[in-house]
């Protein structure tokens, strides 16, 4: 749930104040090439806390932010899938992914946004920067203690009045991320590959998707799309290593063997793309998407994913 002011008594100023309380699910997959595509390692976490961010839109088109945010991670459970083929044959081990922990973190952010919506048409571009720190100041508990920084880009092309290119590219870095923490694709971010697929703390992507309409009926405009999406991801930096398992890390975080996650960038095997078509439902009063649904394929895979989205 949040509050959002954008326009605190009529001026530049904006705040939001936010709650949430969250359970979710985990998974961890080997980065190593030829493994079964399934969760090695499932991780039950339940999440509550809040957050609240002040910053100035100056003239509107430029924003800049900072803020605080605390919450409460409980780790649940955490252990081997048991229904894995992998770990059934080889009756692999694994020690639970991480401990509960408290995280408090300021956060600040910089965006400069020149994009324009005419219905479902966008247009202009817009480019962010952000960065979270976590720390005993801001109230985490004595292990978590971490930095995150990401950069986006968002550039949209208007053709024929209703056609539309839109191109993104963003980057996110980190060091000593907690498990909740780390970047992740697959999913909305990579389609044709599953929900967090992929993690680690250094995290490239691209985004490129052609609009054009396809047909209106009661009000409603239906269009369509086809994209591709890129991702190079991976973990600049684990524990040393101690025979076939990294070393537990001061925060509790337990890293997947290293017969089953490499460190360090390999082409081969951290760089992954995915193409496909969609479709998009707009009201013709309201800029975004009501629903849509993805089809998407992993480029020199089998796999091929569906993906609802809810007004993005």
């Amino acid at each position: 749930m949040a509050y959002e002011d954008p326009a605190v008594w009529g001026s530049w100023i904006f705040f939001t104040v936010k709650g949430k309380f969250q359970l979710q699910i985990i998974p961890e997959y080997s980065n190593q090439p030829d493994m079964p595509l399934a969760a090695l390692r499932n991780t039950k976490l339940r999440t509550y806390g809040g957050e609240i961010n002040v910053g100035v839109a100056w003239f509107r088109r430029v924003r800049t932010s900072v803020g605080w945010m605390l919450d409460q991670n409980d780790v649940m459970w955490s252990g081997a899938n048991t229904d894995d083929s992998y770990v059934q044959d080889t009756g692999i081990i694994l020690p639970k992914a991480a401990e509960s922990a408290r995280r408090g973190a300021a956060t600040a952010n910089v965006t400069f946004d020149f994009r324009a919506r005419q219905q479902a048409v966008m247009y202009g571009n817009a480019l962010g920067f952000s960065l979270e720190v976590g720390g005993t100041r801001w109230g985490s508990d004595d292990k978590t203690n971490y930095w995150k920084a990401g950069v986006g880009y968002e550039h949209g092309i208007r053709f024929f009045r209703r056609h539309n290119l839109i191109m993104r590219a963003g980057a996110n870095a980190g060091d000593n991320l907690p498990l909740w923490a780390e970047n992740s694709a697959g999913g909305t971010n990579l389609r044709g590959y599953l929900y967090r697929q992929f993690q680690g703390d250094t995290h490239l992507r691209t985004q490129v998707e052609y609009h054009f309409p396809l047909f209106s009926l009661w009000g409603v405009d239906v269009r369509g799309l086809v994209f591709n999406d890129a991702a190079a991801i991976w973990y600049r930096k684990l524990p040393a290593k101690t025979g076939d398992t990294y070393d537990l890390r001061s925060d509790g975080r337990q890293f997947l063997p290293p017969s089953l996650l490499h460190q360090g960038f390999q082409v081969g095997q951290d760089l992954h793309s995915s193409a496909g078509a969609g479709l998009r439902f707009f009201l013709r009063t309201v800029a975004i998407p009501l629903v849509g649904l993805d089809v998407g394929n992993g480029l020199g895979t089998k796999d091929v994913r569906l993906i609802l989205i809810l007004g993005v």
